[in-house]
C-alpha cells in the first residue's frame, strides 16, 4: 500500500518545544521543594540549637553554689539569646542575677527556667525553654 506521504524518523518542533516546557516545569517544582527543605533544616537546626543552649545554660547553674547562682548572668557573646528565670515562693519569676535581699525569698528547691532563642536562615527568632530545681 502507498501513501501521498512519505513517513520520516524523528521528533518535530512542538514535541521538542512540549517536551523542555515539561522538563523546565518538573525542574522548577524540584527546585522549589528543595528550598522548602532548606529552610525547614535551618529552622529544625536553630531549634536544636537553642535547646542545646538552653540545657547547657541549665546545667551549668546546677553545678554552681546557690549563692553563685543568684548572682549569674549569661555571657553576653552566647550564640542566641539566653534568659534564666526562678520562681519563688509566692510563684513569681525572677531574671537572673538577683539581688541578695531577693535570695530570701526562695525556697530549699528552687524551678529554674531557661529561655533560649537562636535566630535562623529565614530571620525568625526559635524559642525553647528548658526546665529543672536548683537545692539550696
Amino acid at each position: 500500500m502507498v501513501t501521498g506521504r512519505s513517513r520520516r524518523s524523528g521528533f518535530t518542533l512542538v514535541d521538542a518545544l512540549v517536551a523542555c516546557a515539561l522538563l523546565t516545569g518538573g525542574l522548577v517544582i524540584v527546585a522549589g521543594a528543595l528550598d522548602g527543605l532548606a529552610l525547614a533544616d535551618s529552622a529544625t537546626g536553630a531549634k536544636v540549637h537553642a535547646r542545646e543552649l538552653a540545657v547547657s545554660a541549665l546545667a551549668e547553674l546546677k553545678g554552681l553554689p546557690i549563692d553563685a547562682v543568684f548572682q549569674y548572668s549569661p555571657q553576653a557573646n552566647a550564640p542566641g539569646q539566653l534568659r534564666i528565670e526562678l520562681i519563688n515562693s509566692a510563684g513569681q519569676a525572677i531574671a537572673l542575677p538577683i539581688s541578695r535581699g531577693d535570695a530570701s525569698a526562695f525556697p530549699l528547691q528552687i524551678e529554674a527556667r531557661v529561655k533560649a532563642g537562636v535566630t535562623d536562615k529565614r530571620g525568625h527568632v526559635i524559642e525553647v525553654q528548658a526546665l529543672g530545681f536548683l537545692t539550696r
